[in-house]
């Protein structure tokens, strides 16, 4: 069997698969799911070599004084700790938030001058996503990869889902920022995927093509090839 859809991300992955419910949804919006992530996290976080990029180290930030681009982190990571004290836990999934926040503002602005300065403070967040992915990745290395069967994902989901995800074959309902997700763990994507839901079943094992836009059926004894872009 092989389903079609619309690439989002390229590179292809052979892996076993995994379909993200309702329910497995309802729980990554319950603080209690991320104590464990985010006591991994401050671990990295207390290492005398860890440091995330700062908005002035950002390539093509156009904004030349200092000041600004302090006042800019500081208006990124309040909105951080925002949502952090509203859910109590989930530093991965809140920055995934703010990003969104400050990229469908972008969207919908009309002023110029205002749409570059959401800009800024999406490109700060996605910086420091990147850190924060970087570190799961390194850590769960070695850990069995799977593919995501979703009908529909966001941002903040797609990103604080287990580890180690090598791939997102996801269906009509599509979040624009799928794309940000798999760039920032180099792995493929699909969208647009019909029935996917339906036919998750016989899709135990599956070979998912970011270039082509397909996934398809496999057997267990085809796995053995990696993540490649």
């Amino acid at each position: 069997m092989i389903l079609r859809g619309r690439p989002i991300h390229p590179g292809v992955s052979q892996a076993p698969t995994r379909l993200i419910t309702p329910h497995d949804l309802a729980d990554l919006h319950h603080a209690r799911y991320h104590v464990e992530s985010d006591q991994e996290l401050q671990e990295i976080f207390r290492r005398p070599d860890f440091r995330m990029r700062s908005l002035s180290e950002l390539r093509g930030a156009p904004l030349d004084n200092p000041d600004e681009h302090a006042l800019l982190e500081v208006t990124f990571w309040s909105a951080v700790n925002e949502v952090l004290e509203s859910r109590g836990s989930g530093i991965i999934f809140s920055v995934a938030s703010v990003i969104s926040r400050y990229l469908r503002s972008a969207v919908f602005s009309l002023h110029p001058e205002s749409q570059e300065e959401y800009r800024c403070l999406a490109e700060l967040g996605k910086s420091v996503l990147a850190s924060l992915l970087r570190f799961r990745k390194s850590k769960y290395a070695t850990s069995p990869g799977y593919i995501v069967l979703a009908t529909s994902l966001n941002l903040q989901e797609e990103v604080s889902l287990p580890p180690r995800i090598v791939g997102y074959a996801i269906g009509t309902g599509v979040d624009q920022k799928l794309r940000i997700a798999a760039e920032l763990l180099e792995v493929p994507a699909v969208t647009g995927l019909e029935a996917l839901e339906e036919k998750a079943s016989a899709l135990r094992f599956a070979r998912l093509d970011g270039v082509a836009g397909t996934l398809e059926e496999i057997s267990e004894s085809d796995l053995g090839s990696t993540t490649r872009p």
